[in-house]
């Protein structure tokens, strides 16, 4: 049952064994915790350092400017489609347009960038370097590759560059131009070249770059950004580029590409209507002469002077019915060539002809702007967006049912005034009816008078609006103004500083990572509570480190320092152990370890010597047949031992060495046999167990290690306590779960870890360097290590 403090522990967020896991991480990997961090500062500072710089700079312009004189506002409202180009949406669609950008482009001639060649990174300049290029590129694949030049002296250069995977090199002469498969280039000096600048200018490398149209309008269009500030019709467009001069070109270039453009615009609607003016004063001139002669031809012929007073009411009823019948007429024809207009429509041309004569008519006006709208705005998606969008389908198909609506009215509207002329001739022919009884030579120069009269009202009418479009196009000024010119912003990115910390809180972050994993799954483990924490199986005491070739009787020859008192400590801890499996002690003791050079036979060699010490008979019995050690420890021939009494050579009193020290007595392995591993199979190790139980109160027998051959395994069911001793060289959380299941299998025996090896600084322990290696050969096949001889583990273990 737990106790409150227990339960108490359980319920807290943060319990003490948590900030013991969490110092313990800190300090055992504090090394890779600063490292990385500084590592990642390194890193960090080399990569900002190869980033280019970024520049930026801003423009804001004004739409739809209202200095115009008032005169002009009257004359502006007869354009037609002024009112849709000031749309500020399609504005900004229009300036990142490929058209607008590509003119742009063309101004600025930045087909070719300049770059610095240094030791770490490449920087580009911008009208800085010793020469100018003028070239045109022939082979396409020569776009956006480094083309190196290197000035060899004040007249010559060289250039090189890889095309087709074909390294090229050619020399030219500066000012002179050279052509080959790839280019026609000419390299022209930017200055004079002095003797004391030319070592500079020769040790330099330089690089190229040329890029195509395409390359570089996609380029600038993904760099502009455009806002319309709000509750305003000012546009601030910002661009980034690695110049900050050429960024600041690139936006006083498109304020005056835009600005041209603006006007360009409105003059082409004015000029399609002076145009249109110019057809009808033709036509009409022409019959205005016709008539003249016509009536100085009647009356020559006819000897007319003047007309009765009385018959000019006639004539002007019946000339006042032509006029009109020529109004209509002329909306008529305004009607068709505003139908030819809306059938024809496209893209290429959208600008709507003049109807004057139509512009009483509300609804067709507003809806041919709409069209106009629509279409204008088309054409700017067009340029940006591929034709089956779904925004592009969508206005198409709206400007398709207003073309359907606008034809289906003027079709209405037609008819509608080809019945006012039907009727007007039914009216013009009863008037022509009452003429007919005026002499005839005189109807006839009457006639010809009104009808001559009319078309001069006419032309004169035409005149006055021709007038009125020719002052509208010098009054014509763009509709965008300049509220703040181009200005750099300095570098806008990359924030180095922000990047660098990055990498910082990066490297800090991988540190914490790999000090956990390396906790987690390849710590070794340092101390004796570290192994009670990572194992349920009892450990029984820990033994601090001690260089073992100096010292091997270790309990004999130093009885007052701290590993004797540790031995005692295990002394202690042993009886209590075998008293956990219901047993007087521990008895029969095996001592082994799972790798080799972990200090099994130190730890058996002074367990059974300071057992001996507390008046105890005790015998030491080396069943390590593979890589015997205990007969050097004692110093003692190994001419016969455990090996010669299992294959029945010897007796056992024979094998026995007698008061090695006082109450120990010692059985060496004897002589290495072919095949060691057998031999611990042999019925005899009944006898020979059952024998030794006889005469001695313990019994400690030393073997090789369990985890890479088997003896000890066998060795289990003829003792009482399995002794693991484990080396903080080796020891691993992985390396323990595999001992416990390996041991889990055999539940007949009490099993105690010793824990060898323990520091007293822990400092020690980032420098120390490990391997596991064993090797049991000796010409027999046990092939356990990794390709070292015997004589490598003479002295480890």
């Amino acid at each position: 049952m737990s106790t409150p403090s227990k339960i108490e522990n359980q319920q807290k967020l943060i319990q003490t064994k948590d900030l013991v896991f969490i110092w313990r991480l800190i300090r055992n990997n504090l090394g890779v915790i600063i490292l990385t961090p500084i590592l990642a500062l390194l890193i960090g500072y080399v990569y900002t350092y190869r980033l280019s710089d970024v520049y930026g700079a801003k423009v804001q312009l004004l739409l739809k400017s209202n200095d115009t004189y008032d005169y002009q506002d009257q004359i502006y409202q007869g354009l037609g489609a002024y009112g849709a180009y000031m749309d500020v949406q399609n504005q900004m669609r229009i300036i990142r347009s490929r058209d607008l950008i590509g003119e742009i482009i063309d101004k600025m001639n930045i087909s070719t960038s300049y770059y610095v060649v240094g030791r770490v990174r490449r920087k580009e300049v911008y009208n800085t370097l010793p020469f100018t290029t003028d070239v045109e590129v022939i082979n396409g694949m020569l776009f956006e590759q480094p083309v190196y030049v290197f000035i060899q002296d004040k007249k010559s250069y060289r250039i090189e560059y890889v095309v087709n995977n074909e390294e090229k090199s050619i020399v030219g002469t500066f000012g002179e131009v050279f052509i080959n498969e790839d280019f026609k280039i000419k390299l022209k000096k930017s200055y004079s070249y002095s003797a004391e600048s030319m070592d500079r200018i020769t040790d330099a490398e330089y690089e190229i770059v040329f890029h195509s149209r395409n390359q570089l309008i996609n380029k600038y269009r993904s760099k502009i950004d455009i806002e319309n500030l709000e509750y305003t019709s000012i546009l601030e467009i910002n661009v980034l580029d690695e110049i900050g001069v050429r960024g600041k070109l690139f936006l006083d270039t498109l304020t005056s590409v835009y600005v041209d453009y603006s006007k360009r615009l409105q003059l082409e609607v004015n000029q399609n209507t002076i145009d249109n003016i110019e057809r009808q004063l033709d036509t009409i001139n022409l019959f205005i002469t016709a008539k003249e002669n016509e009536i100085l031809n009647y009356k020559n012929k006819n000897s007319i002077l003047n007309l009765p007073k009385e018959e000019d009411d006639y004539f002007e009823r019946y000339v006042s019915s032509l006029s009109d019948k020529r109004n209509l007429e002329i909306k008529r024809n305004a009607l068709r060539t505003l139908e030819s207009y809306i059938i024809n429509l496209n893209e290429e041309n959208f600008l709507p002809p003049s109807f004057e004569a139509l512009k009483s008519d509300i609804y067709l006006t507003q809806t041919i702007k709409k069209v106009y709208d629509l279409q204008l705005e088309l054409k700017s998606k067009s340029s940006s967006q591929l034709d089956n969008n779904a925004n592009i389908i969508k206005n198409q198909a709206e400007i398709n049912s207003l073309k359907k609506d606008v034809l289906i009215y003027i079709n209405n509207l037609e008819g509608v005034v080809v019945k006012e002329i039907s009727s007007l001739d039914s009216y013009i022919s009863s008037n022509r009816n009452k003429i007919k009884k005026i002499p005839v030579s005189e109807q006839g120069l009457e006639n010809i008078s009104r009808e001559l009269e009319v078309n001069n009202k006419m032309y004169l009418y035409l005149l006055e609006k021709k007038t009125n479009s020719l002052i509208t196009r010098a009054g014509i000024i763009p509709q965008v103004r300049v509220v703040e010119t181009a200005s750099q912003l300095g570098v806008v990115k990359p924030d180095k500083e922000k990047i660098i910390r990055l990498f910082v809180l990066g490297g800090l972050l991988v540190g914490l990572f790999v000090a956990l994993i390396r906790k987690l799954f390849f710590e070794k483990i340092q101390n004796v509570n570290e192994l009670s924490e990572a194992s349920y199986l009892n450990v029984v005491g820990g033994l601090p480190f001690v260089n073992q070739k100096d010292s091997k009787l270790i309990v004999t020859e130093r009885p007052k320092d701290q590993i004797t008192e540790s031995f005692r400590t295990l002394r202690t801890n042993l009886n209590y152990l075998g008293d956990l499996g219901n047993k007087k002690g521990a008895k029969k003791i095996l001592v082994s370890s799972f790798f080799p050079g972990e200090g099994k036979t130190f730890t058996s060699t002074n367990v059974a010597s300071i057992l001996s010490m507390s008046d105890k008979k005790v015998v030491l019995v080396d069943f390590d047949l593979h890589k015997p050690k205990v007969h050097k420890t004692f110093d003692i021939e190994n001419t016969k031992g455990v090996s010669s009494y299992l294959i029945g050579k010897d007796v056992l009193d024979d094998v026995i060495r007698k008061n090695m020290l006082t109450n120990l007595d010692v059985i060496t392995a004897g002589p290495i046999p072919p095949n060691p591993s057998e031999l611990v199979l042999k019925a005899k190790m009944n006898d020979l167990f059952a024998e030794l139980e006889k005469r001695y109160e313990y019994i400690i027998v030393d073997t090789p290690p369990f985890g890479l051959l088997n003896d000890g395994i066998e060795l289990i069911k003829y003792l009482d306590v399995f002794l693991v001793v484990m080396n903080t060289k080796y020891i691993k959380q992985k390396g323990i779960r595999t001992i416990e299941n390996l041991l889990s299998k055999h539940d007949n025996i009490e099993v105690g870890l010793v824990l060898n090896g323990i520091k007293r600084t822990r400092l020690q322990y980032y420098y120390s360097k490990y391997s596991y290696k064993y090797n049991y050969s000796y010409g027999y096949n046990y092939g356990y290590g990794y390709g070292d001889t015997y004589s490598d583990y003479v002295e480890k273990d």
